[in-house]
């Protein structure tokens, strides 16, 4: 048989570059495959079992291509002044330490048994906390900003909008100074190994907020209509502008019982809005109040 023509000189040509791109391949994914296999983690042995070294990497890779956590870790060790306890690196990361067993109830199957539990707490007393993961996290952010300064914070003049690695650190810190009685002893105590002291005058604040009688939701309506009215009998109208308040006298009881009259502003515009808006939750007999003061979608 006679040998088919030649292919086009263009043919031979796109071939020869495909060759030499398959070759070129070839050798960049051998090279990257080395590569990994240079700075793959290598395990060591701990107690004769295989485990990963944390952190692991090379001399030269700088510590931005780590991931975030084992960042977190490191930059925690160099901030320490001693050895970097286990419920420390659970904090800075939001994690407990092995809260699951701890949790359960002794003679339970998974309770730790007492004498390690004991033991556990002599290394740390604090090695699994039973307070939330949330105050625990600011709390690391405010060891972090404590030692930043070196030890030396004047909490009392920290402003209330101080933002820290993400955490409302100004607003946590008044949180804190405000509600100190309600706070266990071993918080209080870390509080305090930081400078964090109680604010009288916060603390009996918040103590004269919780103090008020809860208003119900029957009397904030009370309250939303007279504004109305009030407003109507001025105005003609109810076209209460959104953040209009409307100045009403309200009757409260003391804390010995005795009534006191108290001027308050009430958020008509507010009130509106969300009553509209909750409307399907009205009773009729507050449907018809609101349509005798001239609400038309009630």
């Amino acid at each position: 048989m006679a040998p088919g023509p030649c292919p086009p000189a263009e043919v031979r040509a796109e071939r020869d570059e495909l060759a030499v791109a398959e070759r070129v391949l070839e050798r960049v994914s051998e090279q990257l495959a080395n590569e990994r296999a240079s700075v793959a983690p290598t395990p060591g042995q701990v107690g004769g079992r295989a485990v990963m070294l944390i952190p692991h990497h090379t001399p030269d890779m700088e510590e931005t291509m780590l991931p975030p956590d084992y960042q977190h870790i490191l930059a925690a060790v160099r901030q320490a002044a001693g050895p970097v306890m286990a419920h420390q690196v659970g904090e800075i990361l939001g994690v407990g330490v092995m809260r699951s067993a701890a949790q359960v109830p002794a003679g339970e199957p998974g309770a730790l048994a007492p004498e390690r539990r004991r033991a556990l707490e002599e290394i740390d007393p604090w090695w699994c906390p039973t307070w939330p993961i949330v105050w625990r996290r600011a709390y690391a952010v405010a060891r972090a900003w404590w030692l930043e300064c070196d030890g030396r914070v004047d909490w009392a003049q920290l402003p209330a909008e101080t933002v820290f690695e993400g955490e409302q650190l100004g607003r946590w810190i008044v949180a804190q100074r405000a509600g100190w009685p309600g706070l266990e002893q071993d918080r209080q105590d870390l509080l305090t190994a930081l400078g964090i002291e109680p604010d009288p005058e916060l603390v009996a604040a918040k103590a004269a907020a919780e103090a008020k009688p809860k208003t119900s939701r029957a009397d904030r309506f009370a309250q939303g209509l007279a504004a109305l009215a009030r407003f109507v009998e001025r105005e003609g109208h109810v076209r209460v502008p959104r953040p209009h308040r409307e100045e009403l006298e309200v009757v409260v009881a003391g804390p010995g019982g005795e009534e006191n009259v108290q001027l308050v502003a009430v958020g008509l515009g507010a009130f509106l809005n969300n009553t509209k808006a909750g409307r399907a939750k009205l009773t009729a007999g507050q449907l018809g109040q609101l349509a005798e003061h001239g609400v038309e979608w009630a």
